[in-house]
């Protein structure tokens, strides 16, 4: 609440001064003045009272309404006071009831209005059964209030209207009066000082309205009666209240708090009813009250029974998973929370935690329908309830993950036992439609204390073990702190790998690769590499297969390809041979939008098609055949050069070369290594060489170390080569110094052929001059002529 303002407290003190003045000027000076000092003392407090609630309606934006409401009818019975102290009391005889007395009946209409304003704001969650057991409370008290207070006194000759007047104000009063007690029972008896101000005022109201609902009965009431003071007094009290510290929100009382007023209302309720039928003596009011009270709360506890029905299924449902009837993820929380939370179990007592995941379950649901994969995940849920202990705890965290919390006194041995009969149950083939699938699952150990301390860490020592599992495909997997480190490891370098495509820390080097007919550059292959901060250079082995696994790869080939193909931009630009080759990953394969990606930046940086070189393995090809088989041709259509890689170390090489129709293959050099003096090697070079001619595709020899393998695979017809003895992979500015070099020696050097017929062979010649050469410029230019001399 904001600080009073100044005119407020000046109100305030003015209010309080008046009132301590009227007070005593009645005590004191009972039956003198009368008529003045009402009209200046009670009517002028009456409305001071009224600029009080009006400023508080003016002050508070949230509550002005209520206090609006209070304000209007404090003014009228300020109005009402003014009226029959200035004119009806001056009638002989005083007319009752009087029109003064319906301005103060007026009064209550606005009252409650203003209560239950400022209460439905204030409380929180106000549901059905707040009111109720405030209305319980309301009728119970009324019903011993009225049982206590005395017969109302009606002489003779008293019209139907002052009957009805004498009575109404008092149970007006007494109204509001059981509202603010039944509100405040159901905060607990706790509520804030403004509603306790308001009450003592109300009930102040309540009684002065009594004692002068007698004495009008018995004629006895005449202005100046020690009951003057009670109406002033209360409506002070009530515009003090409007000024009392308050929160902006109530909370209700729960539990037993909430339950103890309503229930202790309820049981004298009864008494009053048991006595009423016991002694005949309880006039119908109380007894009707009583009733009420009785009632309510036998709706209440109808209600309360509903919500308890309703909030047990909802908890139920909160808890269980809908598909398999187990535990869901919550209620696996909530009882590791249990097991492990709070006091610790005893470390001699271990347990086990077994978590579950369904191998290819995605290859289920995408080739035969969410359904039945459903119903794979039924079948599951079914054989673990029906596998596992009753002491046990069975879960489906969600998808198609399970978890399993083994009873106590489980250790590594008992939980692998359990781990290998869930495996073989699962080995039954489930039906769906006309399909039978047998469905296998990965399952990860993890062991309390012996690997975890706390419920998070048991948790994710399981899943460690659980994704070891899978990759491995070994079925199940105790947690093993060693190969924990090394899968943080491997996370840490795809976090690390990911921020490094964006920060330049992703390069290439390139390899040329020449043609052997006539020892031109045919072009050079891309190979990634990554200069780590703190590791330096790695190579491809050591990043590519977590970058597969964690779904960068598509933004490493495309990195990869911005840079090969802007090296080979600037190549072009300095005349020389500009063609790239880039490897392609098994994801790459499977992107549709792959061709378009390579379209859009060959016309970005103006380079031909033709100035790329894909190549692929035959691994990523069986992946998804129909896709890759479809990426290929749409990147053949636009011009991009085909090359399978690795030919002959993947699956099925021949259907791949019917169905891709490349332009190069590219033989891996565990297949030409030794060509030079193994005759099993040489055959399957020849054979390779003479199909790959025969279907009109060019065969690339990687990995040629040396000059033997070089002059064999030449003599065989083989159309390019790469390697170390013909270039190591190099940084760019080496590369294209090694292409100026290269091409430079080619123009200027002499025709071998033209040699004195005496002279020694070519090769002889070659090897005399290579022996005088001991550096690298040399080794090229050595080779260079060989490869023109042929």
């Amino acid at each position: 609440m904001h600080r009073v303002p100044v005119a407020v407290r000046v109100l305030q003190i003015l209010l309080v001064a008046l009132l301590v003045v009227y007070a005593l000027w009645v005590l004191i000076f009972a039956q003198q003045d009368v008529k003045a000092r009402d009209l200046v003392g009670s009517s002028l407090v009456l409305l001071l009272a009224t600029a009080l609630l009006a400023a508080r309606a003016v002050y508070d934006a949230d509550d002005r309404t209520a206090w609006a409401f209070f304000a209007g009818g404090a003014f009228i019975w300020a109005c009402a006071d003014i009226l029959y102290s200035g004119w009806i009391s001056g009638m002989s005889p005083v007319p009752f009831p009087a029109i003064s007395d319906w301005l103060y009946l007026s009064f209550y209409p606005f009252a409650y209005v203003g209560v239950f304003l400022l209460i439905r704001r204030r409380i929180q969650r106000t549901s059905s059964h707040v009111w109720l057991d405030a209305a319980i409370v309301a009728l119970g008290v009324a019903a011993y209030v009225v049982l206590a207070a005395p017969a109302v006194y009606v002489s003779e000759g008293m019209s139907p209207a002052a009957v009805f007047m004498s009575v109404a104000i008092p149970t007006s009063d007494l109204v509001l009066f059981c509202m603010l007690a039944g509100i405040l029972s159901v905060m607990g008896w706790r509520a804030n000082r403004m509603l306790w101000t308001m009450f003592a005022g109300c009930t102040l109201l309540y009684v002065a309205d009594t004692f002068w609902s007698f004495q009008v009965g018995d004629g006895s009431y005449a202005m100046g009666d020690v009951v003057d003071i009670g109406w002033p007094l209360a409506f002070a009290l009530i515009a003090l209240s409007a000024w009392q510290k308050q929160p902006q929100k109530m909370v209700p009382a729960v539990g037993i708090r909430a339950a103890a007023a309503p229930i202790a209302v309820i049981a004298l309720s009864f008494l009053l009813l048991v006595s009423a039928a016991i002694w005949h003596s309880v006039p119908p009011a109380p007894i009707a009250l009583a009733a009420g009270a009785i009632l309510v709360g036998g709706f209440r506890t109808v209600q309360a029974f509903r919500m308890a029905t309703v909030q047990t299924e909802v908890l139920r449902q909160a808890l269980t998973d809908e598909l398999t009837g187990l535990a869901n993820r919550r209620h696996m929380d909530q009882c590791l929370a249990e097991t492990f939370g709070g006091d610790a179990p005893s470390t001699d007592c271990p347990r086990a935690l077994l978590l579950l995941d369904i191998d290819s379950f995605k290859e289920i649901n995408d080739s035969l329908g969410h359904a039945a994969g459903d119903v794979v995940l039924q079948k599951i849920g079914v054989t673990l309830a029906n596998l596992v202990r009753s002491q046990d705890f069975v879960a489906r965290l969600g998808g198609d993950e399970f978890a399993i919390l083994l009873a106590a006194d489980t250790n590594a041995e008992g939980a692998v036992a359990v781990a290998e009969r869930i495996r073989r149950d699962m080995a039954e083939p489930v039906q769906i439609g006309v399909v039978s699938i047998t469905v296998s699952v990965s399952i990860g150990i993890a062991l309390w204390p012996e690997h975890a301390a706390t419920r998070e860490e048991l948790l994710q020592k399981a899943d460690s073990a659980m994704y070891r599992a899978k990759r491995a495909g070994c079925g199940h997997v105790v947690y093993d702190a060693e190969a924990d480190v090394s899968e943080r490891s491997r996370l840490l370098l795809i976090e690390e790998l990911r921020s490094a495509i964006d920060s330049g820390q992703i390069s290439c080097e390139f390899q040329p690769k020449i043609r052997l007919a006539d020892g031109e550059v045919a072009g050079a292959e891309a190979l990634v590499r990554w200069h780590h901060p703190t590791d330096g250079l790695l190579y491809p082995a050591s990043f590519l297969p977590a970058s597969e696994q964690s779904g960068l790869m598509a933004r490493l080939n495309d990195r990869v390809l911005l840079i090969a193909l802007a090296q080979a931009a600037q190549w072009r630009e300095a005349d020389l041979p500009s063609r790239v080759s880039v490897n392609m990953s098994m994801s790459a394969m499977t992107d549709p939008h792959l061709p378009g990606r390579i379209s859009d930046l060959l016309h970005r940086l103006d380079l031909s098609a033709s100035s790329l070189c894909v190549e692929i393995t035959e691994t990523a090809l069986v992946s998804d055949p129909t896709q890759a088989l479809e990426v290929v041709c749409a990147l053949r259509e636009i011009g991009v050069i085909i090359s399978i890689d690795d030919y002959g170390t993947g699956y099925s090489s021949l259907a791949q070369l019917r169905r891709l129709k490349p332009q190069e293959i590219k033989l891996d050099k565990t297949l030409i290594s030794g060509v030079s003096h193994r005759q099993d090697v040489r055959s399957i070079v020849h054979a390779t060489v003479e199909l790959a001619h025969d279907l009109g595709i060019a065969l690339v020899a990687e990995g040629v170390e040396n000059s033997d393998d070089l002059d064999a695979l030449q003599a065989m017809g083989c159309d390019l080569a790469q390697g170390y003895y013909i270039c190591p992979p190099g940084a760019p500015a080496q590369i294209t110094e090694w292409l100026r070099d290269w091409t430079t020696e080619g123009e200027s050097e002499e025709v071998i052929p033209e040699q004195r017929e005496d002279s020694p062979t070519l090769s002889a010649v070659q090897e005399t001059q290579v022996s005088d050469e001991d550096d690298e410029t040399a080794s090229a230019a050595r080779f260079r002529r060989r490869l023109r001399a042929v």
